[in-house]
């Protein structure tokens, strides 16, 4: 069986990590392939880590204390397309690894990670295609332009998973899988449960009433659901990253945040071979 004879939401698994993809579009607007998401939260990891050398003012441009919103020269953009044992290389002058220091929680440093390509079968990686993915870099306070970067594995857009463009700023095309408000709410793998467990899960400083309802099962529990990253900047600011919460919530969060989910989408060869569903 080829990739091009599934329809979309059928699903497509790599047998080495075991993740499986929901096919997500078929001949796309700006993408040659199959358009796959991943139907977890693969792991947690900030989308950049803080640059303290980067300066900025306070509170629109503080990219030292909190990251830098600029997917392409983020540290999950390099991460996901990384092959390597050790994948951070600086990007720019001022770039620093996710490491305790530079993170918000310092719950989840993972520069010493394998690439996120190294944990896949070489079919699977060999049947990626690389896409010009569009991103919205901010340029000014509430102010940005549309850009793209060479990527086989990237985040999902604002605009892709149907929740409206950033400003105005159509980041892609809205992507079939996500029409309705379908398949936004998405929980981690079996084995980051494992792993992790609650964990995930930061304790709060509050009364024993407020902390019922903010950590209670089916709310707060990573095991049904939980945050993932966008590659979409909140304009406003040089720091905020937009994010899909655990209440299937569109918001925002710190770019240093090492507590939200990563959910990769990849553009496929339809040609590419499947048996059982994998990838061979």
């Amino acid at each position: 069986m080829r990739l091009h004879e599934l329809t979309i939401g059928d699903t497509v698994k790599d047998w080495r990590s075991e993740l499986s993809f929901s096919v997500a579009a078929t001949d796309h607007p700006g993408y040659d392939g199959i358009v796959l998401v991943c139907d977890n939260v693969i792991c947690c990891a900030a989308f950049d880590a803080a640059e303290p050398d980067a300066g900025g003012r306070f509170p629109f441009d503080s990219i030292d204390q909190f990251g830098r919103n600029n997917y392409a020269l983020s540290n999950l953009h390099q991460w996901l397309n990384s092959g390597e044992t050790f994948w951070y290389h600086p990007s720019h002058d001022t770039d620093t690894p996710p490491i305790g220091k530079n993170l918000r929680y310092n719950e989840q440093p993972n520069a010493e990670a394998n690439g996120f390509l190294r944990e896949l079968t070489p079919a699977f990686v060999a049947a990626m295609r690389e896409s010009e993915v569009p991103v919205l870099v901010r340029t000014a306070k509430e102010r940005g332009e549309l850009e793209t970067v060479k990527a086989k594995v990237f985040l999902p857009s604002r605009t892709e998973i149907g929740m409206g463009d950033e400003s105005g700023f159509a980041e892609g095309t809205p992507l079939p899988y996500f029409e309705g408000r379908a398949h936004l709410r998405c929980a981690p793998t079996k084995l980051q449960m494992e792993i992790y467990g609650r964990a995930w899960n930061p304790g709060f400083n509050y009364g024993l009433r407020e902390r019922n309802l903010l950590d209670g099962p089916q709310t707060y529990d990573p095991k049904y659901v939980w945050w993932w990253w966008c590659r979409t900047p909140h304009l406003a600011y040089a720091y905020l990253v937009r994010v899909m919460n655990a209440n299937g919530g569109f918001t925002y969060t710190y770019a240093n945040n090492d507590i939200v989910g990563i959910r990769p989408m990849t553009v496929m060869d339809p040609d590419a071979v499947l048996e059982d569903g994998y990838i061979v």
